[in-house]
C-alpha cells in the first residue's frame, strides 16, 4: 500500500499513478459504507462518507467510523463541522490523514487513532488539515492517550511549567504578535510529555534572547527522550541567535520526536548554531519541513532542518527550502549544517553559502549537509536529494551534496544538481567538496553535469580524481530514467514531477 504523502492525498495518488484504498470523508454521496448503532465501517478498500450524512449523524448521537483491513486509511477531503454536545471518533488500521478542517463548535469530543492493527501507520495533516475546537474543555484523545486542549502559548507555557510530563494539544491557530518580542525560549521546561499542534499554526513568533538568560532561541528549549512534538506550523517567526548559542526554531534541543511539523521564517546570529526546526537533535525528525532565510556572521553552523544531527539521531522524510549564509568560519547544509547521525529520504533546494576558510577545514558548503563526519559513528546519508547551490570562499570546501565527508559511513542512492563553486584553493566537487575514504563509501552517488557547474566526470569529489562511487550524469541522462542503485520502490520519476528529475515516492517536492 503506498504511504500517504506529504500533500494532498488526492494529489499523491494521482502524481504516484497508483490506486490507494481508502474511507474518504467527501462532499460527494456515501458509498460502500455500513453503518449500525452509531458506528460506521467501510465495507470495501474505496469507501465514501459524505460531509452532510456525517453531520446529520452528529447532531442526533456520537459517531465511529472505522476504516478497518479493507480500507485501512480514513483521510479527511471535505472540512465539517458540529455544535452538538456528540463526540466522533476516527479508527484507521494505518492512516489518518485530515486535509480539511474538523470544527468542533459545541462541547463534543475527538478521538483519533491510527495503526490501530497494523504497524506503521500515523497520524497526519495536509496543508489545509486541523482539528479547530472553539473551547479549551472539550475531550481529546489521540492513540489511546488523553490531551487538555490550550488555545494560546502563554496557556502552553504555564501548562507545560506546572506539569511537564502531561499532553496538550493546540485548539486553534495563535497570533503571537500582540506579544511582542520573547527574551528567552518561551517554553524552557524540558518537556517530557507530547505537545500536539492539530494542524494549527502559531504566527509571528519572535524570540531574541538578552544578555539575562541563557542565550537560547527557539519555541521549546528541551524535548526529553520519551517527550514530543507534533503537527504544528511556525510562520512568519524571527529568531535572534546571541553569540556561540544554539537556535532551533521548533526545539533548541531534541532527544525525543519532532514529526509533522514545519517552520517558516527568518534566523540570524552572530557565530551560533541554528537548524529550522531543531538546533541539535539527538533524536528523530519526521516529515519536518522549513522554508527559511537564515544568516550567521563570524561563523556558526547553518541547517535548514538542523545545526547538527548528532550520532544515532535520524532525520527522514524532511525537505527544506530557502537561502542560508554564514560568512567566515562555518559549516553550511541546505538540510543540516553537520551530521553524525542517519539522514534518509529527505530533500533540499536551499542554497548554501559559507565564507573563507583555512587549510580546507573550517568552512564547508553543501547542497543538503555542510560536513557529515563523525569518529565514533558510523554515518549515513541514503535516498534523499539536493537541488540547491552550494557556494564557499577561499580556502574552503564546496559540493553539491556535502561540503566535507569524513571517516566513516555510507552514502548511497543519493543526487545533486545545485550549482558549486568556491574561491581561491577551495576543494569543490559535484557531489563533495572533500572526500576522506578511512572508511567512508560512496555508491549509487550522482551529480549533474551540466548544472553544477562542474562538468569534469572525474570531479565528484574535490580533493581527489575519480572517488569510486560517486558519477557524473548529464542532465538529460539523470531524467531519462532512475540511476543505477535506485529503488523504484522507493524513487519515481516522472517528466511532470519534479522537472523530471527522480523524486522521492514518500516525501514530494513541493
Amino acid at each position: 500500500m503506498l504511504r500517504l504523502c506529504t500533500t494532498a492525498f488526492a494529489l499523491c495518488a494521482a502524481l504516484v499513478g497508483e490506486a490507494h484504498a481508502a474511507l474518504a470523508i467527501t462532499y460527494g454521496q456515501t458509498t460502500n459504507l455500513r453503518c449500525s448503532g452509531g458506528v460506521c465501517v467501510a465495507t470495501a478498500p474505496d469507501a465514501t462518507f459524505g460531509i452532510k450524512e456525517i453531520q446529520k449523524r452528529l447532531a442526533y448521537g456520537d459517531l465511529t467510523v472505522v476504516a478497518d483491513d479493507l480500507a485501512g486509511d480514513i483521510v479527511v477531503d471535505a472540512p465539517f463541522h458540529w455544535a452538538s454536545a456528540h463526540d466522533l471518533e476516527l479508527f484507521a488500521a494505518h492512516d489518518i490523514r485530515i486535509d480539511k478542517t474538523i470544527d468542533v463548535a459545541g462541547p463534543g469530543g475527538v478521538t483519533l487513532t491510527s495503526n490501530d492493527g497494523r504497524t506503521d501507520g500515523t497520524l497526519s495533516f495536509g496543508p489545509g488539515g486541523n482539528v479547530h475546537f472553539w473551547a479549551t474543555t472539550n475531550a481529546l484523545t489521540i492513540n489511546y492517550a488523553p490531551y487538555a486542549l490550550v488555545n494560546s502559548l502563554p496557556a502552553l507555557i504555564g501548562a507545560i511549567a506546572a506539569h511537564p510530563s502531561n499532553n496538550y494539544a493546540l485548539a486553534a491557530d495563535w497570533d503571537a504578535d500582540a506579544h511582542g518580542t520573547y527574551l528567552s525560549v518561551p517554553v524552557p521546561t524540558l518537556f517530557h510529555g507530547a505537545f500536539d499542534g492539530l494542524g494549527h499554526a502559531i504566527e509571528h513568533l519572535r524570540v531574541r534572547p538578552d544578555s539575562a538568560g541563557n542565550g537560547f532561541a527557539g519555541l521549546f528549549y528541551s524535548v526529553a527522550k520519551e517527550g514530543s512534538v507534533a503537527h504544528l506550523k511556525l510562520t512568519a517567526a524571527r529568531f535572534w541567535g546571541r553569540y556561540g548559542k544554539t537556535v532551533g526554531g521548533i526545539a533548541v534541543l531534541n532527544q525525543g520526536l519532532l514529526t509533522g511539523n514545519s517552520v517558516q521564517g527568518t534566523f540570524s546570529a552572530i557565530q551560533s548554531n541554528m537548524g529550522g526546526v531543531v538546533g541539535s537533535n539527538s533524536g528523530t525528525v519526521l516529515d519536518c519541513h522549513a522554508q527559511v532565510q537564515m544568516s550567521s556572521t563570524n561563523g556558526g553552523g547553518l541547517g535548514g532542518i538542523a545545526a547538527n544531527n548528532l550520532a544515532g539521531a535520524m532525520i527522514d522524510r524532511s525537505s527544506s527550502k530557502g537561502a542560508l549564509s554564514g560568512s567566515g568560519l562555518a559549516f553550511v547544509g541546505g538540510l543540516a549544517a553537520a551530521n553524525a547521525g542517519t539522514i534518509s529520504r529527505s530533500w533540499s533546494s536551499a542554497n548554501a553559502t559559507t565564507g573563507n576558510g583555512t587549510n580546507h577545514s573550517a568552512s564547508a558548503a553543501g547542497g543538503l549537509v555542510g560536513i557529515n563526519a563523525d569518529r565514533s559513528a558510523s554515518v549515513s546519508i541514503v535516498n534523499s536529494h539536493a537541488t540547491g547551490d552550494a557556494a564557499a570562499g577561499s580556502d574552503a570546501l564546496a559540493g553539491g551534496l556535502t561540503g566535507a565527508s569524513r571517516f566513516d559511513g555510507t552514502i548511497s542512492a543519493v543526487y545533486a544538481t545545485g550549482a558549486v563553486s568556491g574561491g581561491a584553493r577551495s576543494f569543490v566537487g559535484g557531489m563533495t567538496g572533500e572526500y576522506d575514504s578511512e572508511g567512508l563509501s560512496f555508491a549509487s552517488s550522482y551529480w549533474d553535469l551540466d548544472t553544477s557547474g562542474v562538468s569534469n566526470p572525474a570531479h565528484g569529489a574535490g580533493n581527489i580524481d575519480s572517488a569510486p562511487g560517486i558519477t557524473g550524469l548529464s542532465d538529460a541522462a539523470l531524467k531519462a530514467a532512475l540511476p543505477s542503485g535506485f529503488d523504484p520502490a522507493v524513487w519515481g520519476r516522472d517528466p511532470g514531477i519534479n522537472g523530471g528529475l527522480p523524486y522521492l515516492l514518500s516525501n514530494l517536492p513541493n
